[in-house]
């Protein structure tokens, strides 16, 4: 067997009809062997990008809320539970609005009139 595949491989004319399907057929399959690897890597790679996108916008609103609660915590000495949820449950707009007037909100009663 090795002494034909050495002629084959020297002399590809010599193959025979059944060794050139046969041949075929192997490179067939690993054509569609690395096609599916470079298929699923492509994947990941799409996967990944859009994971991470999608991470930065459910994560961003996220982090502007903890850093409003942590704001408004250190400016009033402390911040309740309730008051804490009603910030982190805001909308966007809420949070917007909390930023312009944070230096004039007294107390949690006027964070609650703005939130609520």
């Amino acid at each position: 067997m090795e002494n034909r595949l050495n002629t084959l491989y020297n002399d590809p004319m010599e193959m025979t009809r059944a060794e050139d399907e046969f041949f075929y057929q192997l490179d067939l399959i690993e054509r569609e062997r690395l096609g599916k690897e470079e298929g699923i890597s492509i994947g990941k790679d799409i996967g990944k990008e859009e994971g991470i996108s999608i991470g930065k916008e459910e994560g961003i609103p996220i982090g502007e809320r903890q850093l409003m609660v942590k704001i408004l915590a250190a400016k009033f000495d402390g911040l309740s539970l309730d008051a804490k949820k009603a910030v982190m449950e805001a909308s966007a707009e809420v949070i917007d609005q909390l930023s312009k007037k944070i230096f004039d909100l007294e107390d949690e009663e006027a964070l609650k009139d703005i939130i609520e």
